[in-house]
């Protein structure tokens, strides 16, 4: 007897439990058209392809006693059809969980060493699925699959990550912008704050040298070298980083939130020798420079790091020459003898009188007077 009248053109799916009775998760389904739950064969064919795809992933079919009513049994570990094997995903007690059940079968995964043709497991993981690690298993018709916090998301603030991981940016769809987070390893000896980190393989992949809590940033696309930075502690709402640095996101699409650490433009005192001390609001950070073989003085520019250490992109009305929407200019000392290198350029004051923070009050560019 069907326990429940579905609407028509649904069956009702019964989830049998171990007493025999219609178990969690049965109810009501769209009947599959070629699933004729009485025979639970499709045509000719001895396989239940389609009942069993109604009954879901880790049931099969078996034979009922009423067309409005789908019996399934979970799949017994090791009993699946040909070409398939069993993926069996361990919970928390060893036993085989939810998603568990009878997939199609990979010709390059073995379930006894669990490697692939090329001795990796990356085709066993298939099997497993995205968010799980393939683990060798004693039966050849058993794929064992464990929980993979690699691919698990994770929050940057709270660093929420097993232990031995760290949660870091990445891109997840393959692109060239970090538009996700994950757990990573952290590598044995990690790198420290402001000590130069690198990546083995892409810089998206966000499994850097850096350690827990730490971030490889401002990093050369090229040689896959950056600085270690901390994330920001405390919270969103009420952000902490130590005295010398501030809290400013990074990439607030992802949540992550680096404490930039001051700088003296005068100086270019930032670690990398590529990095470049220059204006984010009220404050000055270091940024990784982005200007190639150019970013000399009077050089176009279109954006803030594309100048060498030193200059930055100003507007071209005070580089004398400038034939671009900006150029490239120097810093300078406005209470030092006047080293501007364009003619009728003078050492033009950063801050108007009275308002420079400590320590920047001598923060010039160099530019042809108003």
């Amino acid at each position: 007897m069907v326990p429940v009248e579905c609407p028509e053109g649904e069956v009702y799916r019964c989830l049998l439990d171990g007493e025999g009775k219609c178990g969690p998760d049965s109810g009501c389904r769209p009947a599959v058209e070629y699933c004729d739950p009485q025979v639970c064969t499709v045509g000719e064919s001895s396989w239940s392809a389609d009942c069993d795809f109604a009954c879901g992933i880790g049931w099969d079919c078996t034979p009922s006693t009423d067309p409005a009513l789908l019996l399934c049994q979970a799949e017994i570990p090791g009993v699946c059809q040909e070409g398939e094997v069993y993926r069996c995903r361990l919970d928390g007690e060893g036993e085989c969980g939810p998603g568990s059940g009878c997939v199609r079968e990979n010709d390059s995964c073995d379930p006894l060493a669990c490697t692939g043709k090329n001795s990796d497991s990356g085709w066993c993981e298939s099997v497993c699925g995205f968010g799980w690690d393939c683990s060798p298993s004693d039966d050849p018709s058993i794929a064992n699959c464990i929980a993979d916090p690699a691919d698990e998301g994770c929050d940057p603030w709270d660093q929420d990550c097993p232990e031995g991981y760290k949660c870091a940016a990445w891109a997840d769809d393959g692109g060239n912008s970090w538009n996700a987070t994950r757990c990573v390893p952290v590598v044995p000896e990690p790198k420290q704050v402001g000590e130069s980190c690198s990546f083995p393989g892409s810089v998206l992949a966000g499994d850097d040298d850096c350690d827990l809590g730490l971030m490889c940033w401002n990093v050369d696309y090229e040689t896959k070298i950056g600085t270690c930075m901390a994330f920001c502690g405390g919270s969103p709402d009420e952000p902490t980083c130590a005295e010398g640095s501030i809290c400013l996101y990074a990439l607030r699409g992802v949540g992550v939130a680096l404490c930039m650490e001051f700088c003296d433009p005068l100086a270019q005192d930032c670690p990398g020798a590529t990095d470049l001390c220059l204006p984010s609001g009220d404050e000055w950070i270091c940024y990784l420079d982005a200007s190639g073989d150019a970013g000399q003085f009077g050089d176009p520019c279109e954006y803030l790091t594309a100048c060498d250490p030193g200059l930055m992109c100003v507007g071209a009305e005070i580089v004398p020459g400038c034939m671009a929407s900006g150029c490239c200019s120097p810093f300078c000392d406005i209470s030092a003898p006047n080293t501007c290198p364009g003619v009728g350029q003078v050492c033009l004051p950063w801050y108007e009188e009275g308002t420079a923070p400590r320590g920047y009050e001598n923060v010039g560019v160099c530019g042809l007077p108003p």
